[in-house]
């Protein structure tokens, strides 16, 4: 659990994994049938992706997970079906210490938290510092300085080996080599912590972290005659094909030494700008999974491929819904209400840990992330966006 392996405290209660292994197996199955086109098509990649860190936060791994308001239906019938299965675990083993629920602090975005978490800062005015702490991010508030040298750290799900999909980017800015030491054992932690959770509770879930500097430029080590050593590939090969979907000829596994001058082949018949589809079709999912079948049992490959390796084909408008004024002041005041009177323990002050880095690793993102939608001017009950949702099209 994060409270333990990442912060020390020996005190929360522990989630009953062994116990929860039989009740949870529907889980897998039911995310599959959701996302059936998640390799190829971006949206339902990004339901994948909401879904499988709501299993993270369940587990305690997580502190919570911020997720778009387009997944919001989704993923609150998928929060009642987990709560429905912790409650039906026999009431010996307490399961319902670890019931998750969906907080709204945005027009475009909510979280999944415990409901009991210790350490999940409740304020309706948050700071983009203390967003990055409820996220468990090593450098909260981490954003907006384009000055500084900038790093970032991608946590992927790739228990799949044709796929490999972003669940948490985040921003660091390093000044030195001490910082970054320090992000990445703590990175090492919550990673292993991410695998662990998964495993005990028998489910098919794996995740890697991987950093990307701004020096990092993988198109110019693809131009070079000569194979990058082994350690350039296990810290690299996910931005060699980085789909939005995640979908990749590459993997852990891939056997590019034999096969680099191939491999140089494909990587330039990538979309230009790394410009990809929202949806592929599914002759070209067929074709980039076989390719990575072949490249990891180490076929010396050179096929004539097609002029494109990701045919793009329509697929329905994007709608990106933003709620409502009105929306978020009865969501925020339905919350105070539920937590005055039947949760009070969310009033006792979050727990709080920093890393052993500096004051000035904390001096970010101070800056207001969300204000109170309790707190509504005369100005805008006049507005359409306070009656009305807002509705963009892709």
């Amino acid at each position: 659990m994060a409270e333990k392996a990442l912060y020390d405290n020996e005190a929360e209660q522990e989630f009953p994994f062994e116990a929860a292994r039989d009740a949870f197996k529907w889980v897998p199955e039911y995310i599959d049938s959701l996302t059936p086109k998640r390799l190829r098509y971006f949206d339902q990649s990004v339901v994948y992706s909401a879904l499988v860190n709501t299993l993270l936060v369940l587990t305690r791994a997580r502190t919570s997970a911020l997720i778009t308001h387009d997944e919001y239906a989704v993923c609150s019938k998928f929060v009642r079906r987990l709560n429905a299965t912790l409650e039906s675990l026999p009431r010996s083993l307490n399961a319902r210490h670890h019931r998750i629920e969906v907080l709204c602090r945005t027009k475009t975005s909510f979280f999944v938290t415990c409901e009991r978490s210790p350490r999940f800062i409740r304020s309706r005015i948050l700071t983009h510092h203390q967003v990055g702490q409820n996220l468990d991010y090593a450098a909260p508030g981490h954003i907006n300085h384009t000055a500084r040298p900038k790093s970032t750290v991608e946590t992927v799900e790739l228990h799949d080996p044709h796929q490999q999909v972003q669940l948490i980017p985040e921003n660091l800015y390093l000044d030195t080599s001490t910082q970054r030491a320090a992000a990445e054992n703590f990175y090492q932690k919550r990673t292993a912590l991410f695998n662990d959770s998964m495993e005990r509770l028998g489910l098919p879930y794996r995740f890697g972290h991987f950093w990307k500097d701004n020096t990092d430029d993988i198109s110019q080590v693809l131009q070079f005659g000569d194979p990058p050593s082994p350690e350039w590939w296990a810290r690299k090969y996910v931005f060699i094909c980085d789909t939005p979907y995640g979908l990749s000829f590459v993997c852990e596994k891939t056997r590019y030494v034999e096969n680099w001058e191939f491999l140089r082949t494909l990587y330039g018949k990538l979309p230009a700008n790394q410009r990809f589809p929202r949806e592929c079709s599914e002759m070209a999912q067929a074709i980039i999974e076989d390719l990575n079948k072949q490249l990891r049992d180490g076929k010396v490959l050179s096929t004539d491929l097609p002029e494109s390796l990701f045919t793009e084909v329509d697929s329905p408008a994007y709608r990106h819904v933003k709620r409502s004024g009105l929306e978020c002041f009865l969501t925020a005041l339905n919350e105070v209400v539920i937590a005055r009177a039947l949760k009070r323990w969310q009033s006792k002050r979050p727990l709080n840990q920093k890393l052993d880095i500096g004051e000035e690793w904390y001096n970010f993102g101070h800056e207001i992330w969300c204000e109170d939608p309790l707190k509504i001017s005369f100005k805008s009950v006049f507005s359409r966006k306070f009656w009305f949702r807002e509705v963009e099209i892709y």
